[in-house]
């Protein structure tokens, strides 16, 4: 999330991870009762939240769990609260839906300590293949030199 001045304010590494997925369900009652959602797209994760589609209407600050499906890795369930939504993204384009983690720790209201070292391992992984993926010094991306008159 960025601030006006074009700064950003998250403290974590957002990361994609292909093929994955998440099932939100709502805290309470109500929550346990109508279940876990359809599976929708995971956009992107971190430490700190994740991003996802959804055409579901939240309400921001509210509590859910969300279920992550990652390819090659058990069941991932962390607490979070809608932060922000994008609605109206444009014709044939999904809603986005942002949501922060409740803290770790030990208690009852945090996320358990394990599900922050499955992140970061996560983190390590695929935030390590964004960086190979884009960087010109990349394993197997040839670095050449480009004199200026080449380019017009």
């Amino acid at each position: 999330m960025e601030e006006k001045n074009g700064t950003e304010k998250r403290k974590c590494r957002r990361f994609e991870i292909p093929g994955a997925t998440v099932r939100i369900r709502k805290a309470g009652l109500l929550g346990m009762l109508l279940g876990f959602s359809e599976p929708l797209k995971l956009v992107n994760l971190s430490k700190g939240g994740a991003g996802f589609e959804s055409d579901i209407l939240w309400k921001i600050n509210q509590k859910i769990l969300l279920q992550f499906h990652l390819p090659e890795e058990p069941l991932l369930y962390l607490w979070g609260n809608i932060r922000w939504q994008a609605t109206t993204l444009g014709p044939n384009k999904p809603a986005m839906t942002g949501v922060q983690f409740l803290p770790f720790g030990a208690s009852r209201q945090t996320n358990p300590r394990k599900a922050l070292d499955v992140l970061s391992r996560l983190e390590e992984t695929y935030a390590e293949e964004e960086i190979n993926r884009f960087s010109s010094n990349a394993p197997g991306k040839e670095i050449r030199e480009i004199k200026i008159d080449e380019l017009f």
